[in-house]
Formats: C-alpha cells, sequence, structure tokens
C-alpha cells in the first residue's frame, strides 16, 4: 500500500493558484480562472480524531494524573 504524501492536495490547490496569479494580468481575470478551479475539498482531518474536540482535550487525563503525582508528593515532603 503506497501512501501519499501529507497535504498533496492542498499542495496541488497551491501551485495552481500561484501559476494563475502569476500568469494572469489583471486581478478580475486572477479571480475568473481561480473560480474555475472549483473549491477545494478536503478528504478529512486525519485518523481516529473528532474534529469536535478542542485542541487540548484529549490531554485532560494525562495533566489530572500530573496534578495528583505533585499534590502527593507536596503532602509527603510537608509531613
Amino acid at each position: 500500500m503506497q501512501r501519499s504524501a501529507p497535504f498533496a492536495r492542498a499542495m496541488a490547490m497551491a501551485v495552481a493558484i500561484a501559476g494563475i496569479m502569476s500568469s494572469a494580468a489583471s486581478a478580475s481575470l486572477q479571480q475568473a480562472q481561480i473560480a474555475e478551479l472549483g473549491p477545494y475539498v478536503s478528504r478529512g482531518k486525519g485518523q481516529g480524531h473528532s474534529n469536535r474536540r478542542a485542541p487540548g482535550a484529549h490531554k485532560a487525563a494525562h495533566r489530572a494524573a500530573m496534578k495528583l503525582r505533585r499534590i502527593k508528593k507536596h503532602k509527603a515532603r510537608c509531613k
């Protein structure tokens, strides 16, 4: 199984837009050619991740465990 390069579709779209920007004479012509490309369609946000979760939410259990260890260590030192 051959894996695709990350962001290959996005990079291809960026190269196409850069080519249009460098070759088109006027701004209206650039906009028309970019509109002909169509919208960028993503294939998803990776495997096994939900896009509804906050950026640090999957670390909540780890943060809670680290805090508990720090509290226990502090209480042991204060005896």
